[in-house]
């Protein structure tokens, strides 16, 4: 089950990261709308897509920083680690398709008993 422990903590990162480029797309794209309104010299666009430039795309690196930090964790065997993705895994079943299919795979490695013997206490 080590090596399922392992896949499972950089697949977590591989979200986290995926999360954050998502972000990152979102907040230029949303950015770009704000600045080609503050060209046409249209403040309310500028404002409006300036604002959900800030506020859409930290919105979506919240949810991958957590699962960058839960594959971390489940890379060092941390029982933190094992909660986190755990916790996760439920936020992660709305992530259709990828997301859900972590979550499964989170919850059928994580909740395996030969499992819980390979992470230390915090």
């Amino acid at each position: 089950m080590a090596t399922h422990v392992r896949v499972l903590g950089w697949l977590h990162i591989g979200l986290g990261a995926l999360d954050l480029l998502v972000a990152l797309g979102v907040f230029v794209f949303f950015a770009g709308v704000g600045a080609f309104g503050a060209l046409l010299g249209d403040p309310g666009t500028a404002l409006a897509g300036g604002g959900a430039a800030v506020v859409i795309g930290f919105i979506v690196a919240l949810t991958g920083i957590p699962n960058l930090l839960a594959g971390m964790g489940l890379l060092s065997y941390s029982s933190w680690g094992r909660w986190l993705a755990l916790l996760l895994g439920v936020v992660n079943v709305f992530k259709f398709p990828y997301g859900t299919a972590l979550a499964v795979y989170t919850f059928w490695v994580l909740l395996n008993d030969g499992t819980r013997p390979l992470f230390r206490p915090a």
